[in-house]
Order: structure tokens, then C-alpha cells, then sequence
């Protein structure tokens, strides 16, 4: 039951980032609980190379509110639509 709730945060996460960085967010409060929660979960499976990645994106996610746009996001972008194909595809 708790996974689906991560497959569902991280659905959000990635919509947030995308929507951001296309100019689409107006409310940019839904990046800064993407990241607290991509850092949470980054520390609650310490030790996961995944975890990792989990907060560098976050961290990435605080640097696009400061105005950071680069080629990065498609990486970001492509992790999270990753972990969300193959976290829905566990859950069947």
C-alpha cells in the first residue's frame, strides 16, 4: 500500500518538474514539497545508489527556483518517468 503512495508522489515530482520548466507551474510551492520529499525519501533508503540520484534531483529542484535552466532536467526528467514506469509496473 505504501508504494503506491511513492509512485504516486513521484508521478507528482515529475509533473512539477515538467510543468516548471516549461513556464506551465504557477504555483512553485509544489517544487519545494517535491524536494523535501525526494530528500526524505533519498535518506529513508540510504545507502541505494537511487537514493542518491533522489536527492541530487531535489537539490537540482532548489536550483530551478533560483533560476537554474540547463539540459540536466531532461536527465531528471528521465529518472523520474523511469521510476515510475517500473514502480506501476511492480505494483500489477
Amino acid at each position: 500500500m505504501e508504494f503506491k503512495f511513492l509512485v504516486l508522489f513521484d508521478t507528482i515530482s515529475l509533473l512539477a518538474i515538467l510543468s516548471f520548466n516549461f513556464k506551465l507551474l504557477l504555483w512553485p510551492y509544489l517544487l519545494i514539497i517535491s524536494a523535501f520529499y525526494l530528500v526524505l525519501k533519498g535518506i529513508v533508503f540510504w545507502g541505494d545508489i537511487l537514493s542518491f540520484i533522489d536527492i541530487a534531483t531535489a537539490f537540482y529542484i532548489i536550483l530551478m527556483l533560483f533560476g537554474l535552466n540547463s539540459v540536466l532536467v531532461y536527465f531528471f526528467i528521465a529518472y523520474l518517468f523511469y521510476k515510475v514506469v517500473i514502480s506501476i509496473g511492480n505494483l500489477a
